[in-house]
């Protein structure tokens, strides 16, 4: 599922293919930005290809972030919850 399709309300969208330079570090943008000034709160990874959750979690650890956590599951496991925000159709 893209993030457009649905998401929780208040994530971001960090795709895992564009978050760290080569050197492991965040690329910096306004979606990393905002990640980091959560740094040191409970940051939850959902995403919906387990192995780059994984990497993208341990990336995050190696930058200090204490409090990282995958979403077992992923997004599917969110959508019979009705916690997923859908946006309305284009009228």
């Amino acid at each position: 599922m893209r993030f457009t399709r649905g998401h929780i309300s208040g994530s971001i969208n960090i795709p895992y293919s564009s978050a760290f330079s080569l050197d492991g570090e965040l690329i910096q943008c306004a979606s990393t930005s905002l990640l980091q000034s959560f740094k040191g709160r409970v940051v939850v990874i959902v995403g919906n290809i387990v192995r780059n959750a994984a990497d993208f979690t341990a990336h995050l650890v190696k930058l200090g972030y204490p409090r990282v956590c995958i979403l077992d599951g992923g997004i599917n496991k969110m959508k019979p919850t009705g916690l997923l925000m859908v946006p309305s159709p284009q009228i």
